[in-house]
């Protein structure tokens, strides 16, 4: 996710991301499950039918505790209030692809991206966003949902749509969080054979293209997949062309490289100087986390976990040499 007010760090591991999102609307479901048997045991409580009294009471009691519990995970679990930033729909669907074919594919479900612009430059919270397809994917994977579609495609001048489709009757998606997404419209359709779930968003006009044939290319070496996405996704939604990889050798080699953003392991092994070597030996470096051996040159660190804003205004500086 690529809130600015919320750092990158461990946290953001796919599958405590995973519980994350699923947390809030698993215990309002397992909530209004157990809430019948709360009301039926204080019934047979107070009235003296059904069970023996002290097991009616332990019923009730037990029933009312697992609710408790459930609300507390909940608020345990539930994300901090997601902050409305710039955000390119196109950029940050096809970063976040991988993690939501994760999430149905063991559910025999499949997912594909229809992606008719270049760019989506809009205003959107991340997080009550991601939530949104998250739970709607995974709720009709679960029932059957088969091949699945999310789509960005012009919906008249000054808005972008974002369409989930679904072989599924109906697509479920949280109370209230769709308000939070940065949509400015909502909508549902369904016929035989589809459910369609529309969020239109209104275009930044005054925000450029993010993928500029000239905007400065910055190379990207990070171990961890999930890290190496949200960082190269910041940047992107920034205006930065990114060449991202797991490992410096994967890298071809550019001579217009403007910057080299590495992880600490690749920064204290000879993979760097590599690196250098291919950007023509003038492109400024800065290491993503504290390197566990001296360093060939006094170059910036980032400590991980680090804000969204630290890592652009590291990257700006790096450009501006």
């Amino acid at each position: 996710m690529t809130d600015h007010a919320n750092s990158i760090g461990p946290w953001d591991g796919r599958l405590e991301c995973a519980l994350r999102l699923a947390a809030p609307s698993f215990s309002h479901r397992l909530a209004n499950a157990l809430a019948p048997v709360v009301g039926f045991a204080s019934v047979a409580v107070r009235e003296g039918v059904g069970l023996a009294a002290e097991r009616t009471v332990l019923v009730h009691d037990q029933a009312e505790r697992a609710i408790g519990l459930m609300r507390s995970w909940s608020e345990v679990a539930k994300p901090t209030e997601g902050e409305v930033v710039p955000l390119d729909l196109v950029a940050w669907l096809a970063a976040q692809k991988d993690f939501l074919s994760g999430c149905i594919e063991s559910l025999g479900s499949s997912l594909e991206l229809d992606l008719q612009v270049d760019a989506a430059p809009v205003d959107a919270a991340t997080r009550p966003l991601s939530q949104v397809l998250f739970v709607a994917l995974v709720e009709a994977a679960a029932s059957g949902g088969g091949r699945m579609r999310i789509g960005v495609a012009p919906d008249g001048e000054g808005s972008i749509a974002l369409e989930l489709v679904s072989n599924r009757s109906v697509l479920a998606i949280p109370e209230g969080i769709v308000e939070r997404s940065g949509a400015s419209v909502c909508s549902r359709a369904r016929d035989d054979a589809h459910a369609t779930l529309r969020l239109l968003f209104t275009l930044r006009a005054a925000v450029a293209s993010t993928r500029r044939p000239d905007a400065p290319l910055v190379v990207l070496v990070e171990r961890d997949p999930f890290m190496r996405e949200l960082v190269e996704q910041v940047l992107i939604e920034q205006g930065y062309r990114v060449s991202a990889h797991e490992r410096a050798e994967q890298w071809g080699g550019a001579e217009d490289a403007r910057a080299l953003l590495v992880d600490s392991v690749t920064a204290s092994t000879p993979a760097v100087a590599s690196l250098l070597e291919r950007a023509g030996g003038m492109a400024p470096v800065a290491v993503m986390g504290r390197a566990t051996a001296p360093l060939d040159r006094a170059w910036p660190q980032l400590a991980k976990p680090f804000r969204p804003g630290e890592l652009l205004d590291c990257v700006a500086s790096l450009v501006r040499v």
